[in-house]
C-alpha cells in the first residue's frame, strides 16, 4: 500500500520519495484512470509519461514517445502556453496549478488540471519538473451548468423589474433582489425578517399568519399586502411562492416574487360581460349626447326597447342580444365599461 506524505504538496513530496527512495520511475505509476502523472529531467533526462496520462490525452499507453510539441498539439489552441510562461514555470520554485483543455486525437474535448512543481537538488538548483494531471472534464461541465443558470435567473430577476426574494427552509429570507431600489430599505435590513418593517401596519399580521402557514405546510404562499415606497407612499403588491420542491424529503431554498398590483386593485377592471344596466346606457347616452333615437339608429335596436331597458338602474330584465349589441355599438363610439372597486359597474370615456 502507497501512503501519501500530508500537507499541500503531499502528491508531490510522496512522488519525489518514491522515485528517488524506492527507483520506482513516475511512468510506472498508474493509480487513478482519472490521473497521469509526468516528469521530465531539465538538463538531460527525458520527459516521461504515466499510463495515466496517455489516457488522459486520449492516446494508446507507449504508442508515442513524451514530448513537449506532442503534448502542445493537443492543448486547445486558445489555452496554450507562450513560451516565456514555460520558462518561467520550469525554474519556478514555488508549485503551480494550471487547468486547460486538450482535443484528444478521436476530436473529444476534456479539461485537465496540473500541479506542477520543479524539484531541487542540494545546492538549490532546479533538476527536475513534476506534473500531476487529473480530468477534472466533469466537475467544469458542472461550474459552467451552475454559472449558466445563475446567469438566466439574474436576467430574470432583470427583466421582472419586481423584487424576488430567496429564503431558507425555515423561511428566513437570505437575499432580495431590487428591495432597495424599491423600498430604500438597505439589504442588510431587510434579511431575515427585517423586510416586514416595510409592509404597512394593517398588513402585517395577515402576511405573517401566511408566511407561516405557508411554511409550517410547505405550500404555496400568496398575500396581498401594501409594501412602503422609497417615497414614503405605500403600494399594494401581491407577493407568491410555487410549493418549494423537496430533496431527501426536506424543504430547499425556495424562490418569490412581489407583484405591483396597485393599479389593478385601485382602479376600474374593464366588464367584459354582455350584462349591462340602465343606469349605464343613460350615462353613456350623456357622455356621447346621443338621443334614444341616435342609439337606436346605431344599433338598429327599437326605442322602446331602448326605453325599457333605461327604466331601472340596474340590469334590465329585457333581451340580453339587444343590451349586447347596445354595449357594442357604444363601445365602438368611444365609451369604457367597467367595473370599480367597490364593486359598482360605471362608464367613461375611452
Amino acid at each position: 500500500m502507497l501512503v501519501l506524505f500530508g500537507g499541500e504538496n503531499g502528491t508531490l513530496d510522496t512522488l519525489q520519495f518514491v522515485e528517488e527512495k524506492l527507483g520506482i520511475g513516475l511512468s510506472d505509476l498508474d493509480i487513478d484512470p482519472r490521473t497521469g502523472d509526468w516528469s521530465r529531467g531539465l538538463y538531460s533526462r527525458p520527459m516521461q509519461w504515466s499510463t495515466g496520462v496517455y489516457r488522459l490525452l486520449g492516446l494508446e499507453p507507449r504508442s508515442v514517445e513524451p514530448s513537449y510539441s506532442l503534448l502542445d498539439s493537443l492543448v486547445h489552441p486558445d489555452d496554450r502556453q507562450l513560451p516565456s510562461d514555460l520558462d518561467d514555470v520550469m525554474h519556478a520554485a514555488e508549485p503551480r496549478e494550471r487547468e486547460f483543455r486538450i482535443i484528444q486525437p478521436k476530436g473529444t474535448l476534456r479539461w485537465l488540471q496540473t500541479q506542477t512543481e520543479v524539484l531541487l537538488d542540494d545546492q538549490g538548483v532546479p533538476i527536475k519538473k513534476v506534473s500531476i494531471w487529473t480530468d477534472i472534464t466533469a466537475r467544469r461541465d458542472a461550474k459552467e451548468t451552475i454559472a449558466e443558470h445563475q446567469h438566466r435567473f439574474q436576467s430574470l430577476v432583470r427583466a421582472s423589474d419586481n423584487p424576488v426574494w430567496l429564503t431558507r427552509a425555515s423561511g428566513i429570507i437570505i437575499d432580495i433582489f431590487g428591495w432597495q431600489e424599491l423600498t430604500g430599505q438597505a439589504l442588510a435590513e431587510a434579511l431575515g425578517m427585517g423586510w416586514l418593517e416595510c409592509i404597512h401596519p394593517d398588513d402585517r399580521e395577515a402576511t405573517l399568519a401566511a408566511w407561516a402557514e405557508s411554511y409550517e405546510r410547505a405550500e404555496a404562499y400568496e398575500v396581498e399586502h401594501r409594501v412602503r415606497m422609497r417615497s414614503g407612499e405605500y403600494r399594494w403588491f401581491k407577493s407568491r411562492s410555487p410549493q418549494p420542491g423537496k430533496q431527501n424529503g426536506a424543504v430547499v431554498t425556495r424562490v418569490g416574487i412581489s407583484t405591483d398590483v396597485h393599479d389593478e386593485k385601485m382602479w376600474p377592471k374593464r366588464s367584459e360581460d354582455n350584462l349591462l344596466t340602465g343606469a349605464q346606457i343613460r350615462a353613456a347616452r350623456g357622455i356621447l349626447n346621443w338621443s334614444v333615437r341616435d342609439l337606436s339608429e346605431a344599433t338598429a335596436v327599437s326605442p322602446s326597447t331602448i326605453r325599457r331597458l333605461e327604466e331601472t338602474d340596474g340590469v334590465p330584465s329585457g333581451p340580453k342580444e339587444s343590451a349586447a349589441e347596445i354595449k357594442n355599438s357604444l363601445r365602438s363610439a368611444g365609451i369604457e365599461f367597467f367595473i370599480a372597486p367597490s364593486g359598482k359597474p360605471g362608464v367613461s370615456p375611452n
